[in-house]
């Protein structure tokens, strides 16, 4: 199968968005095709189902919710449409509401508002409390001043799993503002240790500033693939979500891949 992609890189959370119509029960099986391409070195598929009007659309492999492909999704159409205006409606897997992306150019970049967080929850594991930040379509645990362990990682996405099912979950290494997230996505059941995660930048801001008083507050989180900045506003119960920062993205690629078994 002859497939038209694009490659972008929102600070090392590299995505492939795949141009081409893909049935829904197809995503699974193309999305680790292309994650198994060496030179690609993707870390999450997204198929785009309208490119051509607003609210343009698109599916993530597994119809989880991602931050940084909703704002590369909107650069992405301004881009193939020759769109001049910096603010673009999408609608994307993960979210029952339409986001506007933010961009501009020079060097590139996006930003997009988020739904906020639908609660913070508490996970406990050997006697020790996380919390857990539940979006729509992901949740995230933090973990604060330790390092990343497999075998905790494994229970605690089983224990996530249980108690507060979704579509993907993230588990969140949180050190002196660096982020070092593991998303396990349910309908591929595929862990990566991500080397940035979007809505994991929000998750962390939301925890650290949900119950501050009204204002304004800035975050730049470092990650191994680069920096992603947040903006938590608070007005007495109205509190806004964005996330954004540098992006890079390739022209259209064409790539080739079996899929028979």
């Amino acid at each position: 199968m002859e497939l038209k992609i694009v490659i972008a890189n929102p600070a090392g959370n590299i995505t492939a968005f795949v141009l081409n119509d893909i049935k829904q029960a197809d995503y699974q099986k193309i999305a680790h095709k292309i994650m198994a391409l060496p030179n690609l070195e993707v870390e999450q598929v997204a198929f785009v189902t309208n490119s051509k009007y607003e609210p343009y659309q698109m599916n993530m492999m597994g119809l989880e919710f991602c931050g940084n492909a909703t704002r590369c999704f909107g650069y992405l159409v301004a881009k193939l449409n020759k769109l001049t205006k910096d603010i673009i409606q999408v609608e994307v897997s993960g979210s029952n509401e339409i986001l506007n992306v933010e961009i501009s150019h020079n060097p590139a970049r996006a930003t997009v508002e988020v739904s906020k967080p639908l609660s913070i929850e508490n996970i406990i594991n050997h006697q020790k409390t996380y919390p857990l930040v539940v979006f729509e379509g992901i949740a995230h645990l933090i973990i604060e001043d330790k390092e990343a362990n497999q075998k905790e990682i494994n229970e605690l996405l089983s224990l996530i799993d249980e108690n507060y099912p979704n579509d993907a979950y993230g588990i969140l290494y949180y050190n002196n503002n660096t982020i070092d997230p593991h998303v396990y996505v349910k309908a591929t059941n595929s862990l990566v240790n991500e080397s940035s995660c979007g809505s994991g930048a929000i998750a962390v801001a939301y925890y650290l500033h949900h119950l501050k008083n009204k204002g304004i507050y800035h975050n730049a989180f470092e990650f191994k693939g680069g920096v992603i900045e947040t903006i938590i506003t608070i007005n007495n119960q109205d509190i806004r979500c964005f996330m954004g920062g540098i992006i890079n993205m390739s022209n259209e690629i064409y790539i080739n891949i079996e899929t028979k078994e």
